[in-house]
């Protein structure tokens, strides 16, 4: 009925990783909210798993999340950037002349991790770990920005999916690297496809599709 109604404000529920896709603002204001000024944007802060539930039970209408997470058949995605997962150091770390660092190099480090069972990073990284036969000992915080506080103090490293959010690169405390082996990502929009689409979300897909070139 709200979409009926041209002269309703229109709502529209998204959410976001708090580390992915802040670099999505840029394109998305002032373009879009002059485009369509009658669309009033919420956004929560979820990992991606969070955000998939929360599209499932009608919480959110549309999530933007590392797509390799997504293994329900009733999601709908659309690519928007590729990415890799980058290496959160103090600047006088031990490691920070490398140019790239290897999971071995980091076995006696501490890593520092946000939240539990409900991130990309998490997942990947754990499996990362058990991959190269390395067991780093593990610290979870509540926020993420603890884990680069603590990073920032040379208290441990962590690992980001965007190193060009200002939390991180404003931060002089704080270096970047690289896995030698680099760890691939795809980010994008996912929606559920077996339900009703408001037109403010159609209207938020059409445009990301639009602006994809200059994403990327």
């Amino acid at each position: 009925m709200k979409d009926i109604n041209p002269d309703s404000k229109k709502v529209l529920k998204l959410g976001f990783p708090p580390a992915l896709g802040a670099w999505l603002w840029s394109v998305l204001y002032p373009d879009f909210a002059e485009q369509y000024p009658n669309i009033e944007i919420q956004i929560q802060d979820f990992g991606t798993k969070e955000i998939i539930d929360a599209i499932k039970t009608g919480e959110i209408e549309l999530g933007f999340g590392v797509l390799e997470m997504v293994k329900i058949r009733e999601m709908e995605t659309l690519r928007v950037k590729n990415g890799e997962i980058k290496i959160l150091l103090h600047q006088n770390h031990k490691l920070r002349d490398s140019v790239n660092i290897s999971m071995e190099d980091l076995n006696e480090e501490t890593y520092i991790q946000y939240k539990r069972n409900t991130t990309f990073i998490e997942e990947k990284m754990l499996i990362e770990f058990k991959e190269s036969g390395i067991n780093p000992d593990i610290l979870y915080v509540k926020e993420q920005s603890s884990a680069y506080d603590l990073v920032s103090k040379g208290h441990g490293f962590t690992v980001s999916l965007d190193d060009s959010i200002s939390i991180i690169k404003d931060n002089p405390h704080i270096i970047s690297k690289s896995f030698t082996k680099p760890i691939y990502f795809t980010s994008g929009l996912i929606w559920r496809k077996d339900i009703y689409l408001s037109e403010a979300a159609r209207d938020f897909i059409k445009y990301i599709s639009q602006v994809i070139g200059k994403i990327d």
